[in-house]
């Protein structure tokens, strides 16, 4: 599935392109059975440099992709031993 965040009319991509950001219900529509799934996320995550410049401001750094996508893959009931990780950024 690819959801490409830019582009203003992804149906022309055909059925797996949706639009906007993965969140919460298309994991679930996408995951019938989180219990037993596997998932791998790749993407931009905060990074040092975020949590120092956060630091300096006194405030927390802002999730990016891998935060979100964990937080919403571990809400759906997907165990994290099933999850992999590879941040960038």
């Amino acid at each position: 599935m690819h959801t490409p965040t830019r582009e203003t009319d992804a149906s022309v991509f055909g059925p797996s392109v949706r639009h906007g950001r993965v969140n919460e219900a298309l994991l679930r529509e996408l995951i019938p059975d989180p219990s037993e799934c596997y998932a791998y996320l790749c993407g931009p995550g905060i990074s040092k440099w975020d949590r120092e410049a956060a630091r300096e401001l006194g405030t927390e750094p802002q999730p990016k992709f891998i935060e979100t996508t964990l937080g919403n893959l571990l809400k759906i009931g997907v165990p994290n031993a099933r999850i992999k990780r590879e941040s960038s950024g």
